[in-house]
C-alpha cells in the first residue's frame, strides 16, 4: 500500500469509527515570539526569533520557506505579543475552538540568572501572559510544564562548520565534579556555542521546583491527572515533564541522589495541599526502551512521553533532505505500542506526541550550504492539512483502543485515558506549528477540531 493510499485509508476509518473516548489534547508552547531582555543581550536590541523565520530560504526544490503567519488575525503574526493578556487572550480562544484543551509550555530555568538559587528564561508568555489571562478572563484552558532543561546553544542561526563547537553530550563524559552553581563535566571539551547551561547541579534544582510548586501547583487550571501515591492511594496530581531526564540525574550525581531531589520536589508540591505527577519524556528510539527502566524506578516516574516523533522514531525512517510525512505517521503509532506495552507493566503509562511538520532549517545560515551536519541541519518532513488529518486519526484510534482496554493507572483500578500532545503549537523555526500561517490559514486547526474536536 503506497503512503497516498495509507492516508485515504485512515481517513475513511477516521469518518466512520465511534465517537468514543474523549481525549485531552495538549498543545506544545515554545514563548520565545516576544522581545526579552535576554534574547536581547545575545542578539541585538529587539530581537526575536520571528528573525529567523521571516529570512528563511528554500533549501532545495519544492522546499516553501518562508513560512510565514498570518497577520490579519488579532493575537497572531510577527507583533503579536504573546507575553500580554490581550494577545494570549485571542491564542487561547482559536486552540479551544479547535480542540486544544491545554498548553504544555517549554519551561526554562538556568544557573545563569544571576542569583545563587538560578531563574526563568523565555517564560515571560506564561508568566506575563497566559497565567493573568486565565485568572482575568476565568478561562478554563489547562496548562502545565515540561522543564526543557537542555543547553541553550547558538543556533540563531547557526553556521557552516560550527556543528563541531557543541559540547559534547555531558550524560556520556565520564568525569564530572560539582562547581558552584554548575554541574561541570571536566573533560567536554568547547563550550563555543553554549549560552545557558542545561547541566546543573541539586540546588539549582531544587530551588526551580520549589518556584514550580508554589508559583504554578497553585493555579486551579494546572492539569492534574491520577496519580498513584506510595502509599498505594491515587489521587489528582500536577503532570509536570522533564525534558533530559539523563541530564538531570547525571548532574547531582546519580539516580540515588536525584531520586532525593524528586521527594523534595513532592514535598513542596505537598506543602502546597497538591501531589506531584512527575513524567519522564523519552530520548531515542524504541530500540533504547529498557535502558532508564532502573533509574526511572528509582525516581519514581508517574509517565512517560516524548517531545516528537523524532525522539521515538529510528533515524531509518528519514530520506534526505525531505521525508514523506504520510510515512511517518503510521510509523509513529508502531512505535507508541511498543512503549505503550514496554512502560504500563511499569507503572508508567505513555502519552503519545503528533508531530504537526518538522523543518528547522530557519535556524540555519541562509546564505550557507545545506548539508548533513546534525541539528539544525537536519531532514525535514511537512504535512499539508489532509496529511495531517490523516495522521490525527491514527493518533485518535491508538488513544480509542489504549482507553477502551479499560486503561489504568497500572495497579489503582483508576481509569486515566493519557492526553495526546500536538508539537506543536508554534515552534515557527522549527516548521511545527498549529497556528494559522499564509499558506494553510486554519486549516490545520479546522483538521484538528474535525478529528478530536469536543461534541
Amino acid at each position: 500500500m503506497t503512503s497516498v493510499q495509507r492516508m485515504h485509508l485512515c481517513l475513511v476509518v477516521c469518518s466512520i469509527i465511534p465517537i468514543g473516548v474523549s481525549h485531552d489534547v495538549f498543545a506544545i508552547y515554545f514563548g520565545d515570539w516576544h522581545v526579552n531582555d535576554d534574547m536581547s543581550k545575545l542578539h541585538g536590541p529587539n530581537w526575536t526569533e520571528w528573525e529567523l523565520v521571516v529570512n528563511a530560504k528554500p533549501r532545495w526544490e519544492g522546499h516553501h520557506q518562508p513560512n510565514i503567519p498570518k497577520e490579519d488575525m488579532p493575537g497572531f503574526g510577527t507583533h503579536a505579543r504573546e507575553d500580554t493578556i490581550e494577545g494570549m487572550t485571542a491564542k487561547v480562544n482559536a486552540a479551544q475552538a479547535h480542540g486544544v484543551d491545554g498548553f504544555l509550555f517549554d519551561w526554562y530555568w538556568y544557573a545563569e540568572k544571576g542569583t545563587a538559587t538560578g531563574g526563568g528564561f523565555l517564560n515571560e508568555a506564561l508568566d506575563n501572559g497566559f497565567i493573568p489571562m486565565i485568572e482575568q478572563e476565568e478561562s478554563t484552558m489547562k496548562f502545565a510544564l515540561m522543564w526543557a532543561n537542555q543547553d541553550w546553544v547558538d543556533v540563531h542561526p547557526a553556521k557552516k562548520g560550527w556543528n563541531g563547537c557543541y559540547r559534547p553530550n555531558p550524560v556520556l563524559s565520564s568525569v564530572h565534579v560539582n562547581e558552584g552553581a554548575r554541574a561541570v563535566n571536566v573533560d567536554n571539551g568547547p563550550n563555543l556555542l553554549l549560552q545557558f547551561d542545561g547541566f546543573m547541579n541539586a540546588s539549582i534544582y531544587t530551588s526551580a521546583f520549589e518556584h514550580v510548586a508554589k508559583t504554578y501547583f497553585v493555579k486551579k487550571n494546572y492539569y492534574r491527572v491520577p496519580t498513584k501515591l506510595s502509599n498505594g492511594t491515587v489521587a489528582r496530581c500536577a503532570y509536570f515533564a522533564m525534558y533530559q531526564m539523563e541530564y538531570f540525574t547525571k548532574a547531582v550525581g546519580g539516580a540515588a541522589q536525584a531520586a532525593a531531589v524528586v521527594d523534595q520536589f513532592r514535598r513542596f508540591a505537598e506543602a502546597e495541599g497538591e501531589c506531584l505527577h512527575f513524567v519522564a519524556m523519552l530520548q531515542g528510539s524504541v530500540a533504547a526502551l529498557s535502558k532508564y527502566d532502573k533509574e526511572f524506578s528509582i525516581l519514581g516516574v508517574s509517565s512517560t512521553t516524548s517531545y516528537n516523533w523524532g525522539k521515538v522514531l529510528s533515524p531509518s525512517e528519514y530520506t534526505w533532505p525531505v521525508t514523506n510525512y504520510s510515512t511517518l505517521g503510521p510509523a509513529a503509532v508502531d512505535a507508541w505500542k511498543l512503549i505503550e506495552q514496554h512502560y504500563t507493566p511499569l507503572g508508567m503509562p505513555f502519552a503519545p506526541t503528533i508531530t504537526v511538520s518538522w523543518d528547522s532549517t530557519p535556524r540555519v545560515l541562509p546564505s550557507d550550504p545545506f548539508g548533513k551536519w546534525g541539528y539544525p541541519w537536519t531532514a525535514s518532513y511537512h504535512s499539508t492539512p489532509t496529511e495531517f488529518e490523516a495522521a490525527l486519526c491514527g493518533a485518535k484510534a491508538y488513544l480509542d483502543a489504549v482507553c477502551s482496554n479499560d486503561a489504568d493507572v497500572p495497579g489503582s483500578g483508576v481509569p486515566w485515558c493519557p492526553p495526546l500532545f500536538v508539537n506543536a503549537w508554534n515552534e515557527w523555526s522549527e516548521g511545527a506549528y498549529l497556528e494559522p500561517d499564509q499558506q494553510f490559514g486554519y486549516q490545520k486547526l479546522e483538521a484538528l477540531k474535525a478529528v478530536l474536536g469536543k461534541p
